[in-house]
């Protein structure tokens, strides 16, 4: 006999809550030795989550790939000042936080629903409309139906504390985000996966120099960033990256094409240079 199981199921940096039938030694079904069946399992898990939702101090979200809020804990509410009596169904960050702040959520949204971005552990500075700033470590991840499919994401972000070499280190990085920012020409920052190139970073002028728009260089984020390369041309980029960084190179020339947002085909030179770690590099363009 079969019955239904609860778990929680973890892949890669996603996990999700899933039943399933399984066996059971003394043949009874699991559905009649805990006296619920799929519809009550269903409603169980539902109000497990409303309970979660309810007494949880994280800021505790889930949204849809159209970035719209389905459902968010208490607390994240009181962050917002959105009322407490009435859903945050519906809403988006535009309605709930500045442009600026809503424009990076929605950037770290797209990577992480559509680029595959890990966002794990991500410690942040944010101001709340309710008149507290904190400092608080934040996990992403994708929802999928069980075809696979992206359907949505969750997130949570939890207070910590901000001692003052978190403060230094947070700084030592924004310096050198700013420091690149301040470069002439483009940089981006890439490290190998396996046979997968993934960008980890790159400057304003870097989409510029592409002849794209930020919003469409963002796109090519994550493991997406060869889309950007003709297909003729992905091979020779492969292979010149791999080379360099096996035989440590520095400086060692980059030439490719690409189709810039105006639909023209652009020839792309770029110098490789070996960046902070094995299996990383920096190309400035």
């Amino acid at each position: 006999m079969y019955g239904y199981d609860i778990g929680l199921r973890k892949r890669g940096n996603e996990a999700d809550i899933s039943y399933g039938n399984v066996p059971y030694a003394d043949g009874r079904d699991k559905g009649d030795a805990m006296g619920i069946g799929v519809e009550e399992i269903d409603e169980l898990l539902v109000e497990a989550v409303k309970m979660f939702g309810e007494f949880t101090e994280d800021l505790f979200f889930v949204k849809d790939t159209n970035f719209v809020y389905h459902s968010a804990s208490r607390s994240f509410k009181r962050f917002c000042g959105y009322p407490m009596d009435k859903s945050i169904a519906g809403a988006d960050d535009y309605q709930l936080f500045s442009k600026d702040l809503a424009d990076k959520y929605r950037t770290d949204d797209y990577a992480v629903m559509f680029n595959g971005m890990p966002y794990a552990g991500v410690v942040e500075y944010v101001a709340g409309n309710d008149g507290g700033s904190r400092w608080v470590k934040t996990w992403k991840s994708p929802i999928r139906n069980k075809a696979g499919v992206v359907i949505g994401l969750y997130g949570f972000s939890r207070n910590i504390a901000g001692p003052s070499e978190l403060q230094k280190k947070v700084d030592d990085v924004q310096r050198y985000i700013d420091m690149i920012d301040l470069i002439p020409g483009g940089i981006g920052l890439f490290h190998f996966d396996g046979d997968t190139i993934f960008m980890d970073y790159a400057n304003e002028e870097f989409s510029l120099v592409h002849h794209l728009t930020r919003e469409d260089a963002l796109r090519y984020g994550g493991d997406k960033i060869l889309c950007l390369v003709a297909e003729e041309d992905k091979p020779a980029v492969l292979r010149t990256c791999l080379k360099n960084l096996q035989k440590r190179n520095f400086g060692s020339g980059l030439l490719y094409r690409t189709t810039g947002s105006d639909g023209r085909i652009h020839w792309i030179e770029g110098k490789f240079r070996i960046a902070y770690k094995n299996q990383s590099f920096a190309i400035k363009v």
